[in-house]
C-alpha cells in the first residue's frame, strides 16, 4: 500500500517537473497575460505590465509611465510626445523628410541618444513592425554604461500614434536579457491606445 502512495507521489512529482514548472529550469520568464500582468492606463494608450513591478518615477524625468523592480532588476518606462510639434521639429534640424518612417528616425535618436551616454555595442538591427495597427520599430541592443559594472540590455521600441509618438524602453542587465525578452516583447505588444 506504501509503495502504491509513493509510486503515485513520483509520478505526480515528475509530470508537474515536465509540465507546470519548465520556465523555472530553462532560465526564461514564462508570464501569462491573463493572471500574470496588470494593466496601466496613462492618458490616451494602455500597456500590460508585469504584476510584480511598480512605479517608479526616478526612472526617467519625461517618462509618462515609469515602472521597476530593482531586485529583478528589469525597468521599463514610456515615453510619449506630441506628434506635429516633434515631426515640425525633425523636418527643421533636417532629421526627417516626407516619405520618411517616422518610428525609424525616432528610433535612430533613442538609440543615438542611449549612445551619448554608453557605449552601445555594434550589430543590431532595427525591425518595422505595428503594434496596435500603428506603425513601429523596434529593436534590442546592448550598452556598457559608464559606472555601472555590468552591460545593460535595452529593449526599445517607437511608434507612431495620429496624434502622439510612443517610445517604450525596457532594460535589464546583459545577463538576464534571454530571461526576459518574452515578458518584455509581451509588454510592447500589449500597448494599445484607448481613444482618450
Amino acid at each position: 500500500m506504501m509503495n502504491r502512495y509513493r509510486l503515485g507521489f513520483l509520478l505526480c512529482s515528475i509530470c508537474l517537473l515536465f509540465s507546470g514548472c519548465s520556465g523555472l529550469f530553462d532560465g526564461v520568464e514564462h508570464l501569462e497575460m491573463d493572471k500574470d500582468f496588470k494593466e496601466a492606463k496613462i492618458g490616451d494608450y494602455a500597456i500590460m505590465l508585469p504584476h510584480y513591478v511598480t512605479a517608479d518615477p526616478t526612472l526617467h524625468a519625461e517618462a509618462s509611465l515609469s515602472y521597476s523592480f530593482p531586485d529583478k532588476e528589469v525597468y521599463i518606462i514610456v515615453i510619449d510626445e506630441p506628434k506635429d510639434p516633434l515631426m515640425a521639429a525633425l523636418k527643421d534640424a533636417d532629421l526627417y523628410k516626407e516619405g520618411d518612417r517616422l518610428s525609424r528616425v525616432l528610433f535612430e535618436l533613442q538609440s543615438d541618444n542611449i549612445g551619448q551616454n554608453a557605449t552601445v555595442e555594434p550589430g543590431y538591427v532595427a525591425v518595422d513592425t505595428l503594434i496596435d495597427g500603428l506603425e513601429a520599430t523596434s529593436s534590442e541592443f546592448i550598452a556598457s554604461v559608464p559606472d555601472v559594472q555590468v552591460d545593460v540590455a535595452y529593449f526599445v521600441t517607437c511608434i507612431v500614434g495620429d496624434r502622439s509618438t510612443y517610445t517604450v524602453m525596457c532594460w535589464t542587465t546583459k545577463n538576464k536579457r534571454d530571461k526576459y525578452r518574452e515578458t518584455f516583447g509581451q509588454v510592447v505588444q500589449s500597448f494599445r491606445l484607448t481613444g482618450n
